[in-house]
């Protein structure tokens, strides 16, 4: 039994799993007998990336080969279905163990150089700082009027991290974004109601106004500090339509 669910995971974790980061560098001519040599290559290369991405270390070369034949060629296995069962139950408790405590360990490391980048950042030219934290920095300001929280916005913006790696932008979309103010981050949802239409602004979010501890898919790490752009095309008032274009206008706070 045993050994059909062996295979079966195996074509699996090839046929689903993204390949890793591997060398670019490879032979000029691979030596490929034949599509079999070929693919089982594949197999192979698919396995150790999953391993490799799971963060899979120490594994045991020549057993895992052992393992291979012993399967394949239907030789008398060193453990019974029951024992393979219970060390794979193993095996799969200790890595989502270190699993978790590797996230924890990137997480705390986030949430430190977030720190220290704020502190430094805050005593700069032109870095205002309101009771939340949130810093922000006046690029242009606007003349229009600002958005309360149940308003819509419709903007363009870059964001990136703290490092310059950038996980979104509208710019490169091609078209500008709108979204109630109240249907995203606290730092916007401040933020913006700092600006006036035609307005641009670098905001700079700690991660307890941002993503927090459990970030943001695979673009965001939890306890990321968010750094935005953002540019106040228009403000479609919820409330109060009628009124007059700079009759809720607001002074940015100091």
């Amino acid at each position: 039994m045993f050994k059909s669910h062996f295979l079966i995971i195996m074509v699996i974790i090839a046929l689903v799993c993204p390949l890793g980061n591997a060398d670019e560098s490879v032979t000029e001519d691979p030596p490929f007998a034949s599509d079999d040599a070929k693919y089982s290559y594949v197999l192979g290369a698919q396995f150790a990336y999953t391993l490799q991405k799971q963060g899979v270390a120490n594994i045991d070369i020549e057993m895992m080969t052992r393992a291979l034949h012993d399967v394949l060629e239907n030789k008398p296995m060193l453990m019974t279905d029951e024992e393979i069962q219970a060390g794979f139950q193993e095996f799969r408790q200790k890595a989502i163990e270190s699993a978790r405590m590797k996230r924890q360990a990137e997480a705390q490391a986030h949430l430190e150089a977030g720190q220290k980048f704020l502190e430094e950042n805050k005593t700069k030219e032109g870095i205002q700082v309101t009771e939340s934290g949130l810093q922000y920095k006046v690029i242009t300001e606007g003349t229009g009027i600002s958005p309360d929280a149940d308003d819509k916005v419709t903007v363009h913006y870059r964001g990136t991290l703290i490092n310059g790696t950038e996980f979104d932008s509208s710019y490169k979309k091609g078209k500008p974004y709108e979204t109630p103010l109240n249907r995203v981050v606290k730092g916007w949802t401040e933020g913006l109601q700092l600006m006036k239409e035609g307005a641009k602004v670098q905001f700079f979010i700690p991660s307890n106004l941002g993503y927090g501890t459990r970030g943001q898919g695979s673009s965001i790490p939890p306890n990321s500090v968010l750094i935005f752009e953002v540019e106040l095309l228009k403000v479609t008032q919820q409330d109060a339509p009628a009124k007059a274009p700079t009759s809720r206008a607001r002074p940015r706070r100091q």
